[in-house]
């Protein structure tokens, strides 16, 4: 106990009675500094100072104060908190961090982190909203921490200096006005990967985590489970050769960094549908039968990853079983989204589209907050989209449409091949700037055949 700070310095606690107060105070005068909500810390240690009851009295304390200077619940992160009686305190405030701190200079501890905040969740999702910490854009391993908040669906905040930023990588996980598009639910990790170790120095297994997008709510369903799946998507990240030792209690490499031994460590899998757990009982866009085929975006991301022009980018039309072959290097990671295939027909014409989301996002596909199909005119083929924006939007087709309009105004679009598998085009057309995108920020798209 020598080392212990509590032991060595001693520490002083709110009598019981004036915790309210305590709380109070602190947070008020956050709030009316400009504050929108507070990170507490250490909550775990309450429970040793006092026992159960007075952890549970401290964090009744902490909460009233958080719903009355900030307006609710969710404006506090609960932060290492993981004792039972900080856990099953928890009344009004439901964010939980999953993970060891983000430390920027540790290059060990960056995979580790995905790893740990991945199957943390497991356990918190429960009963919980798991947060993944902040990062910092500007380091090496920023652009996989990235991608990994971006289909977390947690919160996403950086840490870098002012100046520090790297702005390429935070362009592709936010929209112009700052807005993230959130996937809908926690990431999870897929059934493959659950009982695997895939940090392991000599594993073949990626980590693999798994979530969905749903619809904007809509005045007729307000709640989560009427709100249809505009899309799955699976994170794959390779993380292999870095944990925590227990020994040392620091973050080490296990393998070595020689390039035998580098190009040894790749690993590789396929992603298919049936790997977002949420996507077997979805049902499709357009009516009550269940969707029969995906459209599958696969983006492998290495080199730093905040390029979007650097990715390796794969269309494919897939069912729930059939998908596609992903390898990665070490530090590489690759996003995949799966969007439902929907039919638009006419007394003439049918016609097999999808709409992926904005191009470059990494979860471009929660982007989408709607498709449907026009019945304005039945001889005509019509999909409706409704995005948020701006940025490149991407659509997948079986005929390239003859003409695209947003928001009602006809525009250029461009059909591409390239990437997708024989018979299938990526239509992109370009989601426009507005002078407040902030206030305005959806754009509404439709494709005519």
């Amino acid at each position: 106990m020598e080392w212990d700070p509590l032991t060595v310095n001693g520490i002083g606690v709110p009598e019981p009675a004036r915790l309210s107060s305590f709380y109070g105070s602190l947070h008020r005068t956050i709030a009316e500094a400009g504050g929108d909500g507070v990170k507490v810390d250490v909550q775990s240690i309450a429970g040793a100072l006092g026992g159960s009851t007075f952890a549970r009295r401290c964090h009744a304390a902490l909460e009233a104060s958080v719903v009355a200077a900030f307006g609710c619940g969710s404006r506090c992160i609960n932060c290492m908190c993981h004792a039972s009686d900080a856990l099953f305190s928890q009344r009004e405030t439901s964010v939980v961090r999953a993970c060891d701190d983000f430390y920027p200079a540790d290059t060990s501890s960056h995979t580790a982190h995905l790893v740990q905040a991945t199957y943390n969740s497991v356990l918190l999702e429960a009963f919980a909203w798991p947060d993944w910490d902040m990062f910092q854009s500007g380091v090496d391993a920023g652009a996989m921490h990235a991608a990994a908040r971006a289909v977390s669906g947690c919160a996403v905040y950086v840490s870098d200096a002012p100046g520090a930023h790297d702005s390429s990588v935070l362009r592709r996980v936010c929209l112009e006005s700052g807005r993230v598009p959130l996937a809908s639910q926690p990431a999870l990790p897929t059934r493959d990967c659950l009982l695997e170790d895939v940090a392991a120095p000599d594993g073949t297994m990626p980590l693999k985590i798994f979530t969905v997008n749903r619809e904007e709510v809509s005045e007729g369903r307000k709640r989560e489970r009427e709100r249809r799946v505009v899309g799955g998507v699976l994170g794959v990240f390779n993380v292999r050769g870095a944990r925590w030792c227990t020994r040392t209690r620091r973050y080490v490499h296990t393998d070595s960094d020689t390039a035998s031994a580098t190009e040894g460590r790749r690993v590789s899998t396929v992603v298919r549908p049936s790997d977002v757990e949420t996507l077997a009982a979805s049902l499709s866009p357009c009516d009550d039968t269940a969707v029969l085929e995906w459209v599958a975006c696969v983006r492998v991301c290495s080199d730093g990853g905040g390029d979007a022009a650097a990715d390796d980018v794969t269309v494919r039309r897939v069912d729930a079983t059939r998908g596609v072959f992903v390898s990665l290097s070490p530090g590489a990671f690759a996003i995949a989204s799966f969007s439902p295939v929907v039919r638009v027909c006419s007394s003439t014409t049918a016609v097999s589209c999808a709409a992926l989301g904005l191009w470059e996002l990494y979860n471009g596909n929660g982007a989408v907050l709607s498709v449907g199909v026009s019945v304005a005119d039945r001889d005509t083929p019509r999909l409706l989209a409704r995005l948020l924006g701006p940025g490149v939007a991407a659509f997948w087709c079986n005929q390239v449409p003859l003409t695209v309009s947003v928001d009602g105004r006809g525009v250029p679009h461009a059909a591409v091949t390239a990437c997708t598998d024989q018979g299938g085009h990526v239509v992109t057309v370009t989601l426009p700037s507005r002078q407040t995108p902030e206030v305005d920020d959806v754009w509404e798209v439709e494709l005519v055949w």
